[in-house]
């Protein structure tokens, strides 16, 4: 290169905003220059660092990490540990499998690709988050960080990516990152049994249903927002039918057993629930849920969280949780707990923090045979003299297998409930005759 390329210092007004910004458009030159024709074929490693290409460019970022896998790689897979990508990550391995490049690399084995190809597909346990990434600013209105890696003009949130290639996927975590960036995940359904999606929803058909079930339709590397919207309408055409339909099975996610959607901005449980027709264990806490819908073609849930939702009454929760043995709707807006009498398997249940005021509510669990564990805690009722045995005396002999707010009844708590129970006998009596 032409040594006078190299733009010269200066000493007197080198501060200056004009000598600054010609500076940098001269400097940005021969940068350009140097790259296009001193190494046309590859850009040596330390130059690559001094440009911060390993923080950004495709090749560098894989490099960086197929050197880590080499060393690594091996321990992580023997061990089922878990491994955590960053969305950048997993942009830029599936960019490098579009280029023309040879897999490996004779010369320098720690930076061969395969190392990469090789570890994606034997994973079992993934963790997907932004968190990793550092941000140029910080935007909480929806709950989650945005803005431009570094010093660059790339956007964390803006990156698609691949799953397809992670073959033997059985636990996946996602957070902090839209269902617009995810494609292909419908491939982990033969061998995920484990899904946790965090800050990153505003709707269970938006992921149940468009991602899981038609990203290979629509997203091949580019978001078209009018194709998007196009297929957001035939989707909501094929939910008018859902409840009613068939469902193909290969839609089904047959081996997921545990969905976890906590800490969201879920508004509502719609059908597109169906399709996790084997999940047990069903975590949707932290959302902006208001009603309990659609659970019913969940057969084999035991376990539902509800929990930090707007849930302000529950009608016929048998007819939609017919099996579930563990609820837990703590700090919803619940004033009784109508609807729960029929809850036959239930087990476990805590309505702590909503606005229960009085104790006679409890008539309505009372009779539940299997119910075990009861909490009320934090509630108005909760705060009145002689609460527990108030409460305990409305289960009247079963008031010994009663566990209230995680705390095993004294034997003196159990006399007093046994005649107030027996009071509360002969005062309905009276009423009856």
């Amino acid at each position: 290169l032409e040594r006078n390329l190299l733009p010269p210092k200066k000493i007197i007004g080198k501060m200056s905003t004009a000598f600054i910004d010609k500076r940098r458009e001269e400097l940005e030159l021969y940068l350009q220059t140097l790259v296009s024709e001193k190494f046309k074929v590859a850009i040596p490693r330390t130059l690559g660092v001094f440009l911060d290409f390993h923080h950004y460019e495709v090749e560098r970022l894989t490099q960086d990490l197929a050197k880590e896998l080499y060393t690594n790689g091996d321990s992580i897979l023997a061990y089922g540990k878990k491994y955590v990508f960053t969305p950048l990550q997993l942009w830029a391995i599936s960019q490098r499998l579009t280029l023309e490049k040879p897999k490996s690399d004779a010369e320098n084995p720690e930076y061969d690709f395969g190392h990469v190809l090789d570890f994606v597909q034997k994973l079992r346990h993934l963790h997907v988050t932004i968190l990793l990434i550092q941000a140029s600013y910080i935007n909480c209105m929806f709950r989650t960080i945005r803005g431009c890696i570094r010093q660059s003009n790339i956007v964390a949130q803006e990156l698609s990516f691949d799953l397809s290639i992670f073959r033997s996927l059985e636990q996946l975590i996602v957070d902090r990152c839209s269902s617009e960036q995810v494609s292909f995940i419908s491939c982990l359904r033969r061998t995920l049994n484990t899904l946790s999606v965090h800050h990153s929803l505003t709707s269970l058909q938006v992921f149940c249903f468009l991602v899981l079930c038609l990203d290979e339709y629509y997203k091949q590397n580019q978001f078209k927002n009018f194709l998007k919207q196009k297929i957001l309408k035939q989707i909501e055409g094929a939910h008018e039918n859902l409840p009613t339909a068939e469902v193909d099975p290969a839609s089904v996610w047959s081996k997921l057993v545990t969905a976890d959607f906590s800490e969201n901005s879920i508004c509502d449980i719609d059908i597109s629930v169906r399709l996790l027709v084997k999940v047990d264990f069903l975590d949707l806490s932290k959302n902006e849920i208001s009603k309990i819908e659609n659970l019913q073609y969940l057969s084999s849930l035991v376990f539902l969280d509800l929990s930090h939702n707007q849930i302000e009454t529950i009608e016929l929760a048998h007819a939609k949780l017919g099996n579930v043995k563990t609820l837990n709707l703590a700090c919803n807006k619940l004033q009784s707990l109508h609807g729960l009498g029929k809850l036959y398997s239930l087990e476990v249940l805590d309505v702590s923090r909503n606005q229960i005021f009085q104790a006679k509510t409890v008539d309505t669990i009372s009779k539940l045979p299997c119910l075990t564990k009861l909490s009320l805690k934090q509630n108005p009722v909760s705060e009145g003299v002689d609460y527990r045995t108030k409460v305990l005396s409305r289960f009247g002999s079963r008031a010994s297998e009663i566990k209230l707010d995680d705390v095993t009844s004294s034997q003196k708590e159990l006399d007093t409930s046994s005649v107030l129970s027996a009071i509360l006998k002969v005062s309905i009596f009276t009423e009856v005759v």
